[in-house]
């Protein structure tokens, strides 16, 4: 792979002017940019490529075409009609998009969460939740919301989340009478709760392409996301009072131990893989890795319910999704790199000077 695409600087509008510009009696455009001190040219041809970036971006999403597509033929157009740069350039900053040891956790955590679903970790994660706080008025929208938020411990993605605790918690939401626009509402909301409490996918690839601490994101990620899911509570319990949505008959000390017992190796997940990383046992793309054995060990041989058979299937759905994920990340590594040769995030830093200098505004 390394020998196939041609090695150039990656933030080099030098090297990319003098080796990959069309043939032909133009000029090159970018020849000085990022070169030394003298940073960058600002002419017609950059405002030109910016302006065609945008315009094409947003016409796209107008269009109803996918955002991935929207954004990588953007920077095709922008390139191809506004530049003086080669294709080829699109098709390396699309594997230098996801060239990286930390973006393997992708993959993991997404395989970990399919595990867990199919497994039966999701329907105990839900009856303790249901257990613990089921018996408050609008007590299933209660318990969406904290059956979410363990979940985000384990798996880092509200695609999973939404997969596997969905299906359970809206049928049972909607068979207790619940509004099925509020059922679909704070499942989906709750699920939001997966990025936000570690591990968390998208602060791997933050910490992936800004070359930050992961184990650092993570621990900044766990107050947010509590106060999130605490937020959530306080807005169902209102809807709920309003509205008198049902609630659970409160279960007693046994029945609630039990459900306990039958969901403590899942709740161990988070401390393992948090404990890992801040340990430092293990990194991150490892800590995805642990998390895959772990889910497969509960679900297969501690609960049993996984099947062989029912690998394939969640190999390929796990596939499926991390190419979703992996496709955005690369598309969105053209087009910003792109911004960057044309000098845009320096450009708005000027006009925002040039309007104040107030620094809460900044």
């Amino acid at each position: 792979m390394a020998n196939f695409f041609p090695r150039i600087e990656p933030f080099s509008g030098l090297a990319i002017c003098e080796r990959y510009r069309r043939p032909g009696p133009t000029n090159c455009t970018f020849r000085r940019l990022v070169s030394g001190s003298t940073g960058s040219i600002k002419g017609r041809e950059e405002t030109s490529m910016i302006t065609a970036l945008i315009i094409t971006f947003i016409l796209l999403v107008l269009f109803r075409f996918e955002i991935a597509l929207a954004i990588g033929l953007a920077a095709m157009t922008a390139i191809v009609f506004f530049s003086d740069i080669k294709l080829v350039v699109i098709i390396q900053r699309l594997v230098v998009g996801i060239d990286s040891f930390e973006f393997l956790a992708i993959p993991l955590f997404i395989l970990a969460g399919n595990l867990m679903n199919a497994g039966g970790i999701t329907d105990r994660i839900f009856s303790l939740a249901r257990a613990l706080i089921g018996h408050v008025r609008g007590g299933l929208g209660h318990a969406n919301v904290i059956a979410s938020m363990i979940f985000a411990g384990m798996s880092g993605s509200a695609v999973a989340d939404v997969g596997g605790l969905g299906a359970i918690e809206i049928k049972a939401m909607n068979d207790q009478g619940y509004p099925k626009e509020f059922s679909a509402g704070i499942t989906v909301a709750s699920a939001i709760v997966g990025p936000v409490i570690p591990p968390s996918i998208p602060m791997v690839l933050y910490g992936g392409l800004a070359e930050v601490s992961v184990g650092r994101l993570f621990m900044g990620g766990i107050v947010p996301g509590v106060l999130v899911g605490l937020s959530l509570m306080i807005l169902v319990y209102f809807l709920s009072i309003k509205n008198n949505y049902p609630k659970d008959e409160k279960v007693s000390i046994t029945e609630f131990m039990n459900r306990f017992f039958r969901s403590f190796f899942p709740i161990l997940t988070p401390i393992i893989i948090l404990g890992g990383i801040i340990g430092g046992i293990f990194t991150p793309t490892e800590a995805a890795a642990v998390a895959v054995v772990y889910a497969f060990i509960l679900s297969f041989f501690v609960y049993k319910e996984l099947k062989i058979n029912q690998l394939p299937k969640i190999f390929v759905e796990s596939m499926v999704t991390t190419a979703i994920t992996t496709f955005i990340m690369s598309t969105t590594s053209s087009f910003s790199y792109l911004l960057i040769l044309g000098n845009f995030s320096q450009n708005i830093l000027e006009l925002l000077t040039s309007i104040t200098m107030n620094k809460y505004f900044m």
